[in-house]
């Protein structure tokens, strides 16, 4: 499912991050965004959830600084680092 990894993506989260947000096995998103395995719809719900919720914090942060506001060191999208 080639539109998972696109989404991901788009959404700033690696599959770690989103497997952890989503309480699903991160070799679980890898199977499924290669087409091998598909997701529940509990889990697909999940996910769903944690790729909006990226979402509206990236746009929450575009539109401050669109606004004018200027962003303070480390404030906004928060990337977590692999292992953490």
């Amino acid at each position: 499912m080639k539109n998972l990894q696109k989404g991901r993506i788009l959404a700033g989260l690696t599959q770690h991050q989103l497997a952890r947000q989503a309480n699903i096995d991160r070799s679980k998103i890898s199977l499924v965004e290669n087409g091998q395995l598909s997701l529940t719809p509990q889990e697909a719900r999940r996910v769903l959830h944690a790729l909006s919720r990226s979402l509206r914090k990236q746009a929450a942060a575009i539109a401050r600084v669109l606004s004018g506001e200027v962003p303070k060191p480390n404030e906004g999208i928060k990337h977590e680092r692999e292992g953490s």
